[in-house]
C-alpha cells in the first residue's frame, strides 16, 4: 500500500483532482495515518469539480477519520454534510460497527455501497454509540 500512496501522491502533485485526493485520503485512512488522510480529504473537498462531484464521499470519509479520532461531534457534522450532497456511485467505504461485547467501534470495508443509505445508517450507529459514551 505504501507504494500505491507514494505514486498516487506523486501523480496528485502533477495533476490534482478531488477524486485522486479522496482516494489518497482513503488509503491513508486505511493505513491509520489519520492526519495525512484528513489533509488529503480536505484538499479533495476544496477542489471538487462539478462534473465529477464526489462531495458526498469526501465528507463521509472525513467523518470516518473524525470518528476514528473519537471526534464524534465533528464526525456527525461531516456525515450530515455528506447526506446533503448529491447521490453518487461509490466503489467502497469504511463503515462503523459497534462490537456488541466490548462496545468499541470497529470499521469494515464494504464494496459498492449505496452511499446515501450508508450515511444514514452511519449517523444512526454514531448517535447510538455516542449515547453510551
Amino acid at each position: 500500500m505504501e507504494r500505491a500512496i507514494f505514486h498516487g501522491e506523486l501523480a496528485h502533485r502533477f495533476k490534482p483532482s478531488s477524486i485522486l485526493a479522496n482516494n489518497l485520503g482513503y488509503l491513508h485512512m486505511k493505513s491509520d495515518n489519520l492526519e495525512r488522510a484528513k489533509v488529503m480529504l480536505e484538499i479533495a473537498a476544496s477542489i471538487v469539480d462539478e462534473k465529477s462531484d464526489n462531495t458526498a464521499l469526501i465528507r463521509y470519509n472525513l467523518g470516518i477519520v473524525n470518528l476514528k479520532q473519537m471526534k464524534v461531534g465533528e464526525a456527525l457534522n461531516q456525515f450530515r454534510a455528506a447526506d446533503a450532497a448529491k447521490e453518487m456511485e461509490v466503489a467502497c467505504a469504511l463503515v462503523p460497527i459497534v462490537d456488541a461485547n466490548t462496545k468499541k467501534l470497529t470499521f469494515k470495508e464494504v464494496e459498492s455501497p449505496n452511499i446515501k443509505e450508508t450515511i444514514k445508517k452511519t449517523i444512526e450507529i454514531v448517535n447510538e454509540f455516542s449515547a453510551n459514551l
